[in-house]
Order: structure tokens, then C-alpha cells, then sequence
């Protein structure tokens, strides 16, 4: 019976590659060296590395390049890969020690304790989400290979937050048949590790990302403009995660990690005078069931650009400048409050009001353009829920 490797050893051997071998994402491949006779091969055998650009990319890769694909790097490992050049695949015997040739998604069925909970792991672990298999290295940490951010053998943040590295959230995680684990004291908490104090927030505060974010939690990259934009909190998730979505062009929902926002805005002050009631409060409108699908399923081949459902300009919320009357009351949606007309006129036209000071008047004016702007928002809420609901029906 053939000899289990370690998982320390597959862990090991995984960061190995990644960080001391020049490697390229080539589907099929499980550690071949890409010379002239292997370019040709794996140019011909697979309709994604078909592809015009993936195929300049084979071709353009120097003869000490190895090329992997997810599944590929975990066989060649425990197929004995060395990282010969010299050899058609890099040293690896197919389907030796007992490894069958079996896929990402086959690969975790045969694992045993087989979890979505990611508070505790151990090293050498197999990693899953639908199409693409990872390996869990230790210190919130993973072995990946995949044509997303690098094209090659990388290591990436397993379901948390770590500086310096790309984040890819899994789904499940297992422990390899092939492989003996040994127990170690190390069980870190992924989803905290390195992960620093977040700051609160409440539904509907206006938020920006934070300067130098470029992807969401999920590890997709955010378009430029979002990153410039303004965005409103539409649900407050339970693992320091924060959905937002732009207040304009086109409604573009996300989920972003709570560290990587910055307050702009509160959605209701709670340090206004007492006129401002508990009924004055913005409600949030089952935040729940407005959230769009925005994790989109994350295969190695399958990244997409997030586009939540209400992608039309009108379904935004809130205007970009919420605090310009002037846009408020040219609205074609709603006039202006007819209390506040009602009110204005009757202290306008009573000869017995005394006069008010600049300071009164002031604050007047300013306590009623913060009710005309709660009094915006709660229709523009209304309206974007009403529309949601008639966009799932």
C-alpha cells in the first residue's frame, strides 16, 4: 500500500511552488514543463487553453514554466511532482500512490469531515467552492491555482482579510483520503485572523470604500468608478461584512468587508434636537429581502462582474446630493411636504409674528431641510423596495 504524504508535507510542498517556481494556469495540466512538445500538446487538447489568448500565453511561457490547473497542483503533489524540467511532467507519475484522476468537484466527496464552518482547519486541507479546489496552508492562508488575479500558483487569504493578499471565499472544506493529518495545536480562527477592528454601521448610512480597496470580499475586483462613488449600507451581515450599493448609475450591489468602508454620512442623527421624533427615523424596509444575489458563483474560469437585479438609473434610492433642496423640488416623483407650504405661509402672512433674529431663522431653515430630506429619503426607500418586489414577481 502506497505511503500517505503528510499534510504539513502537502502544505508545504503546495507553498513551495507557489513562491520558488515560475507556474502558469493551463487546464489539464498537472506540473508538465512547457516546452515545445508540451505547448503544442496542451494548445490542442482543451477548449479553454484554445483560446487565442490563452494560447499566446502557453506559447510565450519560458521552457522552466510548469503549468498547473486547481485540481492538477493537488494530483501532481501527491503524484510526487519534483519539478524536473527534464521530465514530461515535472517528475509526477500519473495516478501513482494510489491517487485516482478525479476532479475538483469529485475531489471533495471523497474527503472526510467535510465543513462550511471555517472557524477551525488544518493544514493540507482541501478547499471547495463549485468547479475550482484549493489547500489550506496554515495562518488563514491558501495554495491556489487559478487563472483569477495571478494566472498561476498562488497564495491567497482563505475567507478572511490579510494584507498583501487576494481574498477567495470557500465553501467548503475536507480532509484529503490520500493524505495523514497530524494533529496540531494550531487551529486559528480564519475568519478573525489578522483581521482588524471594524468600525459600526447603520442601515442606510452613506459610505465610501477606503483608498487603495480594489476587490470585494468575495475577491472580485470593483470597477473604477465604484470606487469613486457613493454608496448606501443595505445589509449589515453577521461576519463583519457590509452590502452596499451605489446611490446612482445603474444600483451596483456588493459586499465589501466593514474595514474597507469610511462614513460619509449618518442615516438618522441621533444628537438632533427633540422635535425630531422616533417617527421621523428612515425605516429600514425588510433589508433582508431587498438584497439583490451579488456572490455570484466564483469558478476557475467562471469570474463575473457583479450586477444585482434594478439595474435601471431610477431604481436608485437616493439622490447623489442629498442635501441640494433645489434638485428635491424640481423632482417629477413627488411635490414638496404640504405641511411645510402650509406652515410657511401661515408664518410668512401673520402680522402678529415677531420678527426673528438671523440666528432663529437660521436654525429654522435648517431644521427644515433635514425634514425634507428624511421626507426624500423614505419615498425613495418606498419606491425601491416597491420596485424590487415587482421585479421578482
Amino acid at each position: 500500500m502506497a505511503i500517505k504524504i503528510k499534510n504539513t508535507e502537502l502544505a508545504e510542498k503546495a507553498k513551495d511552488i507557489a513562491k520558488n517556481y515560475k507556474t502558469l494556469y493551463i487546464m489539464g495540466c498537472f506540473g508538465a514543463p512547457m516546452n515545445d512538445k508540451n505547448k503544442s500538446r496542451y494548445t490542442s487538447n482543451y477548449a479553454y487553453n484554445k483560446k487565442a489568448e490563452r494560447k499566446e500565453l502557453i506559447n510565450a511561457a519560458e521552457a522552466d514554466t510548469f503549468g498547473f490547473d486547481c485540481v492538477g497542483l493537488i494530483k501532481a503533489i501527491l503524484w510526487g511532482w519534483s519539478g524536473d524540467a527534464g521530465r514530461t511532467y515535472g517528475g509526477a507519475i500519473y495516478k501513482s500512490n494510489d491517487v485516482p484522476d478525479i476532479g475538483a468537484n469529485k475531489m471533495i466527496k471523497v474527503c472526510s469531515d467535510i465543513s462550511e464552518d471555517f472557524s477551525s482547519l488544518e493544514k493540507g486541507e482541501a478547499l471547495w467552492l463549485e468547479d475550482h479546489i484549493g489547500i489550506y496552508i496554515g495562518d488563514g492562508l491558501a495554495v491556489e491555482c487559478s487563472p483569477k488575479w495571478e494566472d498561476k500558483v498562488q497564495i491567497t487569504a482563505c475567507n478572511c482579510k490579510k494584507q498583501g493578499y487576494n481574498t477567495r471565499t470557500w465553501t467548503k472544506h475536507g480532509k484529503l483520503p490520500y493524505v495523514e493529518y497530524i494533529v496540531e495545536e494550531e487551529t486559528p480562527n480564519v475568519s478573525q485572523t489578522e483581521t482588524p477592528e471594524c468600525p459600526s454601521f447603520e442601515l442606510y448610512d452613506i459610505v465610501a470604500l477606503k483608498e487603495g480597496v480594489t476587490t470585494y470580499s468575495s475577491g472580485k475586483s470593483i470597477a473604477s468608478w465604484v470606487k469613486k462613488a457613493k454608496l448606501y449600507v443595505r445589509k449589515i451581515n453577521d461576519n463583519q461584512t457590509i452590502t452596499v450599493s451605489t446611490l446612482k448609475e445603474g444600483a451596483i450591489t456588493g459586499t465589501l468587508f466593514a474595514c474597507d468602508l469610511v462614513l460619509i454620512e449618518k442615516a438618522y442623527n441621533k444628537s438632533e434636537n427633540s422635535s425630531n421624533s422616533e417617527n421621523d427615523k428612515p425605516t429600514a424596509a425588510e433589508p433582508d429581502k431587498q438584497e439583490s444575489d451579488t456572490e455570484q458563483k466564483e469558478g476557475a474560469e467562471k469570474e463575473e462582474v457583479t450586477k444585482p437585479e434594478g439595474t435601471s438609473p431610477e431604481s436608485s434610492p437616493l439622490p447623489e446630493k442629498q442635501g441640494d433642496t433645489k434638485s428635491e423640488s424640481n423632482s417629477p416623483e413627488a411635490s414638496p411636504l404640504p405641511e411645510e407650504q402650509g406652515d410657511t405661509k401661515s408664518e410668512d402672512a401673520s402680522p402678529e409674528a415677531s420678527p426673528k433674529t438671523s440666528e432663529e431663522s437660521e436654525k429654522e431653515s435648517e431644521s427644515k431641510r433635514e425634514i425634507r430630506k428624511l421626507f426624500w429619503r423614505i419615498i425613495r426607500y418606498i419606491l425601491d423596495f416597491i420596485k424590487n418586489l415587482l421585479s421578482r414577481e
